[in-house]
């Protein structure tokens, strides 16, 4: 029997650890922080329950200061990791291609450190 590809199988390209505040566009009042990030999505950790999965949030960062960016995600997977936080999956839809390029050199920059 075939096994199903793990998840690193089917990542393009490695995950870049990251520790910022984002906001989730209409949950400013919930505190949630980015963990990885890769052109493809970003691991996120925040308070509150999020929608269920294949709904999609609007997300604003900074991985740099200065550098604000904005993308439309789509929620991918969440579990409870512990009382009153919640990590998540999200997947970026039609990432811009100024975002998508300030993305790939963020993990690029960070390269030794992918996951």
């Amino acid at each position: 029997m075939r096994m199903p590809p793990s998840l690193l199988e089917r990542r393009r390209e490695p995950r870049c650890p990251l520790h910022v505040i984002i906001h989730l566009v209409g949950r400013e009042e919930d505190a949630t922080v980015a963990r990885d990030i890769n052109t493809g999505g970003m691991r996120i950790e925040c308070t509150g329950q999020l929608p269920p999965a294949g709904q999609t949030c609007q997300v604003r960062f900074r991985l740099h200061p200065g550098s604000f960016l904005a993308a439309k995600a789509r929620i991918l997977w969440a579990k409870r990791i512990r009382p009153g936080w919640t990590q998540a999956g999200l997947g970026f839809i039609d990432l811009p291609d100024a975002a998508q390029a300030a993305i790939s050199r963020f993990v690029r920059a960070a390269a030794p450190e992918a996951i």
